[in-house]
């Protein structure tokens, strides 16, 4: 009966850690498929949001 529960212990604690496994590589995946916006693309956006409005073509 022991074996059995140490057993059953085992499987959860396993169980436990694939699932963390799981999520981390679910949010590594997530961050490459939208990864943050950087400092050169924050920088287009302003460009062309002002330009857009100030009526400049730039691109």
């Amino acid at each position: 009966m022991i074996g059995n529960f140490i057993d059953v212990a085992h499987m959860v604690n396993l169980f436990q850690v694939n699932n963390a496994v799981v999520q981390e590589s679910d949010k590594i995946v997530a961050k490459k498929q939208n990864p943050t916006p950087t400092v050169i693309s924050q920088l287009l956006d302003f460009v062309n949001a002002t330009s857009s409005r100030l009526n400049i073509p730039w691109k």
